[in-house]
Formats: C-alpha cells, structure tokens, sequence
C-alpha cells in the first residue's frame, strides 16, 4: 500500500499554471495531520461506520508516503484520499470560491485545461457519451480502452479511492465517475496538454489511436456538447423541481431535487406541496404511484420529513430518525401519523447513484413503511444513517485548501426490511444498462415498473 500511495501522490510531475509554489514536507504533514484532527473533531459519524485503526493506518500510510515538497494540486491527492476514506459522501473537497488554492476556480477561470469528451462507465469499461470537439473522429457509443497508453480499467481503479462515497456504495462512485471523470482525471491523474486514446468504434474488432488536445473550460462552454438537444436544456419553470403526470389509474411522480435555492425560486411549501399532489392522487383513484427519485442529490430535510406521513400504510410507533451533532447534541424525531391523503396504492420507486442523501432517504422510508417495490441501482447514501447537515468549514494552515467536513449525524431507526451494513437502498429489481440503450434513452426503470403493475 505505500508503494502504491506513493506512486499516486507523487507519481505526475506536472506544475499547472498557479500550482508552481511547493510546500515542504512538514508544512504538508502538519496540514494532513490538521485535516485528520478536523474529520475526528466535527464528524460524529466517523467511527460508527469506521473501525479507528483503519483509519488510522490509513493516515499513517499517506502521512509516510510524503517524503519531498509538493505543490498544492499534488498534495490535494493526499487530501483527498484521506478524505474520502472516512466513508462519508457529504465531504466536500475544495470551492469554487476559494481563489488561493485554485483546485477549482483554475477550472473556471480557464487556468486549468483537460480531456474535452464526456463518458460513460458500465462494468468497469468507458464509453464515448459526449464531445465538445468540433470535429467528428470521435463518435458517441465508441468504447475508450487507454488513455495515454494506460488501460482504462486501471484508470478507474486508481480514481475510485478518492472519490468520498458513504460506506462501500460503488454506485455512488460511478455516478461522479460519470459526471466529473474530465476533472477527476485531472486532479489525480494526470493533466497533460494532448491525449492519446486507444479507441474501439461500435461494432468493430480493431480499435485506432487518435490524439486530441486538451481544452479549457471557456473553449468548451463556447462549443455546446455535440448532441444535447432542447429535452435535456435545464428547465426554465417548476419542472426543474418536480414532474407529476397522470394517467388513468396510474401516476409517475419525479422529485428531481430537493435544493435549496429552487425551493426559494418557486416559494414551495413541503406540507402545501405534498398536500396537494396526493390529494390530486386520491380524487383520481390512482392504484399505483411510481416515485421516480433517480438523480435526486437530496437537500431540504424538510422535503422527506412531509412525505413520510403520506405512505404510511397504517399508524407506526417508535422513532422516525435521531440527529447527534459533534458537540453531543442529541434529538430523537417519531415517526408522524398518517394524513387523511395518505396513499394507500401500490407504490414503485425508482433509484440510481444519484440518488442521494435526503434522495435516497425517502426511498429507505418508502421500503421500511410503504411495502415500496424498488427498482433500479443501489442508491448513493447509507441506509442505516450518514453524516450530514451544516458543515464545519476548514481551511488547512498552510496549503489553504478547503474542506467542508458533514458534522451532524442522521441515524435512522426501525431497519426491518434491509439488513446491511454501510451499503445504500438495495433495489428489489437491479437494472443494468448497456451503451447503446443509455444512447438511444431507454428507460428501463420507468418499463419495468410498468411492466409490474399490467403483470406483462
């Protein structure tokens, strides 16, 4: 493990512009140790998921491996690793603000410059989901086996470790793997100026090299995606927080987000809300309720807490969630009464990687009192509780990076329908996808749900 620590810390030899300054090693090993006491400090949930030896252990193996001067972005490796083996997916590395350390601002600012194509990772291989590249040698659905002569299964096993993920939830992991694997490459592997790809075009037994350049991030802004169409615009309306659509006695209900600043935007009132969505379900006899809670990252706790009493089957006793915060504080929430709306259908949920945080919990809620059929992927946040809430902000001494470590901790009761441990909501139906179905957007979710309730 410290060969491999070290070779991942200090393995890329690389200064970006406004990464040049180095730190000595005792400013470093005084900032990693600072980050160590931090987590301990204000994350309560650290060590009841988390055996403190290997935490521990983990830390003295990084701690060891910085033996030279490193700049800030090769020391963000370090930190990020350490970071995300507390097992914790709220853990937030690095601002956008932060103009010092520039981990993400020399994104922004066009400082930083990296592979311009999106991918899509299924069973451990990529593929080719999306270009900013004006010309076409590169097509989408075309599977990448290396990049810069390093196999792509190798690349992924290297990332992994540093991406924060609540317990052992892989999903969740594939799901930033996905979204942010250009930035990811970037920060932890390597950020060279050209990439040399080892390609396999669809349907063909003899993949090509081709070499593209990297590009910046105001290049890429200036050149839209190739193949996003108006569908997948960002809504400019209500629906970019939730969908409802009818259709006789079935309904399909997305809560797509529980975010903050769109719950200001549209002044939406959590009881009011769901008030009126499920007494909209009970005038119109709707049997069955599919809740789509893919991609939801979560938000307002206040969003799970009026849902609850609305699948409840029947009255339920005992406590509904307890928060400890990191100085001790402690309050215990029971599990609320049915409303007079309250569904009393057949109910199906849909999750993915995404799903997540207050996202995942209402699907835990959905199996644990609504009998919910759950299908999908498993979800991106632990099922028996997580570290979450407020956040400490920490700025470590001398490298000045930012982190901001969860420091409330949600422990959830009544666990009868799942017995894991550090793993997310477990689907009922697993859903897997390949490229070509993700391409042509099939919904495999939405057809087995609907499947289910014709019995087809």
């Amino acid at each position: 493990m410290r060969i491999i620590l070290a070779v991942i810390i200090l393995g890329t030899p690389f200064f970006a512009a406004g990464q040049i300054e180095q730190f000595s090693v005792r400013e470093l090993r005084e900032d990693l140790a600072f980050l160590k006491m931090s987590i301990e400090k204000f994350n309560p949930a650290l060590y009841q998921y988390n055996h403190k030896a290997e935490f521990d252990r983990l830390f003295d193996e990084i701690y060891q491996s910085i033996d030279e001067p490193l700049t800030r972005l090769e020391f963000f490796k370090a930190v990020s690793l350490l970071t995300a083996g507390a097992k914790e997916g709220h853990f937030v590395i690095g601002s956008v603000h932060n103009k010092v350390s520039k981990i993400y601002s020399g994104f922004f600012d066009g400082t930083f410059q990296y592979l311009p194509l999106g991918l899509t990772f299924l069973d451990n291989r990529a593929y080719i989901s999306g270009s900013h590249r004006a010309d076409s040698t590169l097509q989408k659905g075309w599977e990448v086996l290396e990049i810069n002569g390093e196999k792509m299964g190798r690349i992924i096993e290297r990332l992994l470790p540093f991406i924060p993920a609540d317990g052992d939830i892989l999903t969740a992991k594939y799901y930033k793997l996905n979204t942010n694997f250009p930035v990811l490459y970037y920060w932890y592997i390597d950020q060279p100026a050209n990439f040399k790809l080892k390609v396999l075009p669809t349907g063909s037994s003899s993949p090509f090299t081709v070499n593209i350049s990297a590009t910046n991030h105001m290049a890429m802004t200036n050149r839209p995606e190739e193949g996003i169409d108006d569908e997948y615009e960002p809504k400019k309306d209500i629906d970019e927080f939730y969908e409802l659509k009818l259709e006789q006695d079935l309904a399909v209900l997305k809560l797509k987000s529980f975010n903050h600043q769109l719950i200001e935007k549209y002044r939406i009132d959590p009881g009011e809300f769901y008030k009126s969505i499920f007494r909209k379900l009970a005038d119109k006899n709707i049997k069955n309720l599919i809740l789509d809670l893919r991609d939801n990252g979560g938000g307002s706790r206040e969003f799970v807490r009026q849902l609850v009493p609305y699948l409840l089957k029947g009255k339920e006793e005992g406590m509904l969630y307890q928060t400890v915060s990191y100085f001790g504080q402690m309050k215990k929430y029971p599990i609320p009464k049915p409303k007079p709306y309250a569904f009393k259908g057949k109910l199906y949920v849909l999750i993915n990687g995404g799903s997540f945080s207050n996202g995942s919990v209402i699907a835990r809620f959905a199996k644990e009192f609504a009998d919910a059929t759950i299908i999908g992927e498993e979800s991106g946040s632990r099922y028996e509780g997580f570290a979450t809430g407020s956040a400490a902000y920490v700025n470590l001494p001398n490298t000045l990076i930012e982190i901001h470590i969860p420091r409330y901790w949600i422990k959830y009761g009544h666990q009868s329908r799942q017995n894991t441990s550090n793993r997310g909501v477990l689907p009922h139906y697993s859903i897997h996808y390949s490229i070509d179905e993700i391409l042509n957007r099939k919904d495999k979710e939405i057809e087995k749900a609907r499947a289910l309730i014709t019995g087809s």
